[in-house]
């Protein structure tokens, strides 16, 4: 056992030699002590955005932490990270991609290679092949499938609403997105009525998924092999059942399209699969690219729907409010459509910014590094080093924020607010952004106008404490819905 433990420190000391100048260069910034060998990974372990927001309060809008072998610089506040990303925007493109990490194994092999952890002109490429089909002309095309599904989540609603009885809201929010993203995709969407098991192995996947990205391996971070190697097996096992059920659903579109002789959705699996055929990417690029598609549209917006009914049944005024405000706006008979009203009802953009800003899509971001050396808010950052944006805990200071923890929409109304940041920082922030956007407003403004969502005991305020992962997860939550009078189905 000692050869084997002096063989697995001269192995790790290795590696910490080769990043004996990274280390050196950032050893003045500001940061929580750690253990040897390990640093801080075991100490930020569980719902590691709180203890990033506390390591910010101890050391400033630019701290250090060590994952093993690996220097993390955290960046937090909109002033640092614009900065860093926009400033020196060329400086901190670039994804951190760590040589054994299980999800960079998968993902730098040639034919897995996907979206998220690509770098250089092989992303820049599949960058600008999604951004086409997001531009504001498609979305405004979009708002018909979302109004759709906005309708089939209140028929489903309706019935709920005439039990009477309390139930937990979050698999609907999480379908509700997961349906967008592959109408997105594919054209087409699951059913709501009695989740079927296909459709509900796809969320808990889904959600599974996001948790391992999101989740510290020992073996990531130190030079050696992982010692319990079930986690690196879960991962594999996940991306297995996203990738089956992702090559079914390329199957039965390929099917249709050959028996139809068109594009009746108008998906944008048919951008991809022009790109296959160009021998950009290869097949099993292709589902690595609808995974991370699919991953990142559809839990974000589920859980951010589920946070902002979370809060509005938390406090009645701001629904009800809400409600008076769209029902002025709105003719009775008439849809909510996005590109018609976003500008013109000021209160429900409020509503959508402060659940953007309270519970933010991405709590740390994905990981950045830096090319060169670069000085930041007066530190200078060393080339190699692994960079994080710090997003929920920048969003929950009470330097930029007053009353950070509370849900109060009319905060935007202030002159000295603020800077909203949810989607990252810079070049690569999160693509989906506007169809997100559009997706979260029209699902609140549709089922505001058509039900009352009810803390079911209202003297015990409804937990909104999320879980840690990529996205931020919210509890799982019992609500009580009600009828509106005069419903708008």
């Amino acid at each position: 056992m000692n050869i084997i433990i002096q063989l697995v420190l001269r192995i790790n000391n290795g590696a910490i030699e080769k990043n004996d100048r990274i280390r050196r260069i950032n050893s003045k910034i500001p940061g929580p002590k750690g253990l040897p060998f390990f640093g801080n990974i075991l100490a930020v372990r569980g719902n590691r955005h709180l203890k990033y927001q506390q390591y910010y309060k101890e050391y400033g809008p630019v701290f250090r932490v060590k994952y093993g072998t690996i220097e993390r610089v955290v960046l937090t506040g909109y002033p640092i990270l614009k900065e860093a990303f926009i400033d020196h925007a060329e400086l901190f493109q670039p994804r951190f991609l760590r040589e054994n990490n299980i999800i960079v194994k998968l993902y730098s092999q040639q034919k897995f290679k996907g979206l998220i952890f690509s770098n250089g002109d092989y992303h820049k490429n599949l960058k600008s092949v999604i951004l086409s089909e997001l531009t504001a002309t498609k979305i405004k095309k979009m708002e018909v499938h979302i109004n759709e599904e906005s309708k089939r989540l209140c028929e489903l609603l309706e019935k709920r609403a005439n039990e009477g009885k309390e139930f937990v809201m979050n698999k609907y929010f999480n379908l509700f997105s997961i349906n967008i993203i592959l109408r997105f995709l594919f054209g087409i969407n699951y059913p709501y009525d009695d989740l079927n098991e296909s459709s509900v192995e796809v969320i808990e996947v889904i959600q599974r998924f996001f948790k391992l990205l999101s989740e510290p391996v020992l073996s990531d971070y130190l030079a050696f092999p992982h010692p319990f190697p079930e986690r690196p097996r879960e991962f594999y096992r996940c991306f297995r059942k996203l990738a089956k059920n992702i090559l079914k659903l390329i199957g039965n579109y390929k099917s249709k399209r050959s028996s139809t002789g068109s594009d009746e959705h108008g998906a944008i699996i048919d951008k991809l699969l022009i790109e296959l055929e160009k021998g950009n990417i290869t097949n099993m690029g292709l589902v690595s690219i609808c995974v991370d598609v699919l991953i990142a549209g559809a839990d974000t917006v589920g859980q951010t729907l589920m946070f902002s009914f979370i809060a509005m049944a938390n406090d009645q005024s701001i629904q009800e409010k809400l409600y008076q405000t769209l029902n002025a706006a709105i003719p009775p008979n008439e849809d909510y459509s996005y590109s018609k009203y976003k500008l013109t009802i000021p209160y429900l953009s409020l509503v959508v910014k402060e659940t953007f800003r309270k519970y933010p899509v991405g709590v740390l971001g994905l990981p950045h590094m830096t090319t060169e050396d670069v000085v930041i808010g007066g530190h200078t950052i060393a080339k190699g080093t692994q960079i994080i944006q710090n997003l929920y805990a920048s969003h929950r200071s009470e330097e930029f924020w007053n009353q950070p923890d509370e849900f109060i929409p009319e905060r935007f109304l202030e002159k000295d607010v603020g800077t909203l940041h949810h989607f990252a920082v810079g070049p690569r922030n999160c693509l989906g952004y506007s169809l997100a956007e559009c997706e979260v407003t029209s699902a609140i403004a549709t089922l505001i106008r058509n039900f009352n969502f009810i803390n079911p005991n209202p003297t015990q305020p409804l937990n909104d404490e999320g879980d840690f992962s990529i996205a931020l997860i919210a509890p799982q939550t019992k609500l009580l819905v009600k009828k509106r009078h005069n419903l708008v189905l």
